[in-house]
């Protein structure tokens, strides 16, 4: 079949297929008239069990060790049902949190964040877990920054302050440095002619 036909009975879009196979989780036959790839029944098991175990969260590479036999079968969901065990006590906690804000508070200003703060930290002692907040917000400003980064001929990548590039700041304090002390560069670019020239003067004079 056609991938449009595989689109349809797939219900997910051409783009998502061809990543797959990009991804080396399916391999389609090409048609030897035309070059078309021609997906078989096959092919749209692997491509529903791969989109089964990702709507349970397994990660691209879990689903290729899978496919190779790298990793246990059995070993494998024991580890994602672990994993989403753990989401679901964040979730259950943060519905409990949620539904306390929605009933002692009338709006956003009226919260006690003290109190709302330590029921948090009472429930992770005992065990629920919230949101990785730190985690999810450095990646986010990461990504922000990466996403501002520029490319100039002259200077190469010029990044924003929360990417370091320890070079370009380098660079950039030597280039400050010798602007505002010219006089000083051109002291040192005498002395360093005169040492050179007395150390040929005593070469050539044993």
């Amino acid at each position: 079949m056609k991938i449009k036909e595989a689109e349809d009975r797939l219900g997910i879009p051409r783009a998502a297929i061809r990543f797959y196979e990009k991804q080396g989780l399916i391999q389609p036959k090409r048609n030897p008239d035309n070059e078309y790839r021609e997906y078989s029944e096959e092919d749209l098991k692997m491509l529903k069990k791969i989109l089964v175990l990702r709507k349970l969260g397994f990660s691209l590479s879990e689903i290729e060790d899978l496919l190779e036999d790298n990793m246990d079968f059995h070993d494998a969901l024991e580890r994602q049902i672990t994993l989403l065990e753990e989401k679901k006590q964040e979730t259950e906690a943060a519905i409990d949190v949620c539904r306390k804000m929605n009933t002692d508070y009338s709006s956003f200003r009226m919260i006690d964040e003290d109190s709302l703060w330590n029921e948090i930290q009472k429930k992770e002692k005992e065990g629920y877990t919230f949101a990785d907040i730190l985690c999810a917000d450095v990646q986010t400003a990461l990504s922000s920054a990466a996403s501002k980064v520029e490319y100039s001929p002259v200077h190469g990548p010029r990044t924003p302050d929360l990417i370091y590039n320890p070079m370009q700041k380098t660079t950039g304090k030597i280039q400050s440095f010798w602007s505002q002390h010219s006089t000083l560069q051109l002291i040192l670019v005498i002395l360093v002619i005169a040492a050179s020239l007395a150390f040929v003067i005593f070469i050539s004079n044993p």
